[in-house]
């Protein structure tokens, strides 16, 4: 018997193999699709597609995607994929349609596209000036006449104006939240690249594909430690080790060094490694090769050739400027971001021994996120919009100017369905619950 065409069984090997633009495969929840005819029509952009294929997309695809959406991609079947490596949410419930049809309503009502913001360009604007004014705070031989002190203060300042760019310029680009055009995604990551000389690829690999499509799932989630043993200990499913009770001190030192290591590693992750962690990375395009060596050329003379040609400072300065920048940037990042998963309140999903998890995606972002701060216009500049962590992870695509006016739409649905919704009043009490969840976990469990 002769199997039609959309029927053939296809291995997760196969699928794997099948991660070019001149063979793009993806799958999703059990089909797979070739969507060669499709790269060039995706309205997010041919980047964010070949991101995802070569693998199971299903946590990804549906994250981001309407039924409607799932129409359009049936005609581009081909098979029946056999086996999976990935976990497997439930199927879409009835509060993520719910809350899907509420926040699209609410955009209607008010004639607004949810990518529609241009008064972010404002705030991007805004940062990265501060972070060219910084910049020249740290060099420039008339400031440091001026004070001695004012450079070093200037380089703490410029490591927050670089955290500032990855709260906006990045996570706005990678999300595609900022206006509807991959042009515009594309000149913002190549801006903050040659800022920071940091690969945006590889964080959408990490951030998208890995801790947005599996929040909290111990070994799929890339942000949550799994090793045993890891460096720190943040969930039950780590064994307890005795240097883990220094967790509660080494914490800081080890918070620094985030940025200095991704500047060493995250090239070679795309280009040699072809893999962030788990993750596999699919083979860049050449038009990323030519990026690399464009903005890594700007990176270089802003960071290194100016400083030592123009303002005639030393190497050693130079580096010591420079690492001052960078555990001002690691420290603040890291804290804002762990605040609002790493803590004692959200949930840690599991998945059983055949993969599945129980609850649906949508579910489980709400579960496994604590917001803090709503209302405080401060709080949200300074995190990026990120203390509405639930309301971003539920809703991606959607411009953070926005997530005040959804949030109470979010939280009043979590409320209907009985669906826990964390939030503190403050970004203090936030941290306080992250450092708290440091100093439990590297306490030695008590033997039941």
């Amino acid at each position: 018997m002769t199997l039609k065409r959309n029927e053939r069984k296809i291995t997760i090997k196969e699928l794997e193999a099948a991660n070019t633009a001149r063979k793009p495969w993806a799958a999703v929840r059990g089909n797979v699709y070739d969507l060669t005819k499709f790269i060039d029509k995706h309205p997010g952009g041919k980047d964010f597609l070949l991101a995802a294929v070569g693998r199971d997309a299903t946590a990804l695809y549906e994250s981001l995607h309407s039924d409607t959406n799932t129409k359009v991609l049936a005609k581009y079947k081909i098979g029946i994929l056999l086996e999976t490596n990935m976990p497997q949410y439930a199927k879409k419930s009835k509060f993520t349609n719910d809350l899907e049809k509420r926040v699209l309503a609410y955009f209607a009502s008010i004639g607004r596209n949810p990518r529609d913001a241009p008064w972010m360009l404002l705030a991007y604007g805004i940062l990265t000036a501060a972070f060219a004014v910084t910049y020249y705070g740290m060099f420039s031989q008339s400031v440091a006449q001026y004070s001695p002190i004012l450079p070093w203060v200037a380089a703490v300042l410029n490591g927050w104006s670089a955290a500032m760019t990855g709260f906006y310029l990045l996570h706005d680009s990678c999300h595609a939240s900022f206006t509807r055009k991959p042009w515009v995604w594309q000149a913002m990551r190549r801006v903050y690249e040659s800022i920071t000389g940091l690969s945006t690829l590889v964080w959408i690999y990490q951030h998208s594909l890995g801790h947005h499509s599996f929040t909290n799932v111990v070994g799929a989630d890339p942000d949550v430690v799994d090793e045993n043993p890891g460096i720190l200990r943040v969930h039950d499913g780590q064994q307890w080790w005795s240097f883990y009770g220094l967790q509660r001190y080494y914490w800081f030192p080890l918070y620094t060094q985030l940025i200095l290591s991704r500047k060493l590693t995250e090239w070679k992750c795309l280009f040699y490694d072809r893999r962030f962690k788990h993750i596999k990375i699919n083979p860049p395009q050449t038009s990323e090769y030519f990026w690399c060596t464009t903005v890594m050329t700007v990176y270089s003379i802003h960071h290194f050739v100016l400083p030592y040609t123009y303002f005639n400072h030393s190497i050693l300065r130079i580096l010591a400027l420079h690492t001052v920048t960078d555990i001002a940037w690691s420290t603040y990042l890291t804290l804002i971001v762990n605040a609002s998963h790493i803590n004692s309140e959200v949930a840690w999903p599991k998945a059983d021994s055949q993969g599945k998890i129980s609850e649906d995606w949508a579910v489980l972002q709400i579960k496994s996120s604590l917001d803090f701060a709503h209302g405080d216009p401060w709080t949200t500049w300074l995190c990026g919009g990120l203390n509405y962590q639930a309301v971003h992870h539920m809703f991606p695509y959607v411009s953070q100017y926005y997530y005040p006016e959804i949030a109470d739409i979010v939280k009043d649905t979590c409320k209907d369905y009985g669906v826990p919704y964390h939030i503190k009043s403050s970004i203090w009490t936030a941290l306080g619950g992250h450092l708290g969840h440091l100093s439990l976990f590297g306490e030695k469990p008590v033997s039941s």
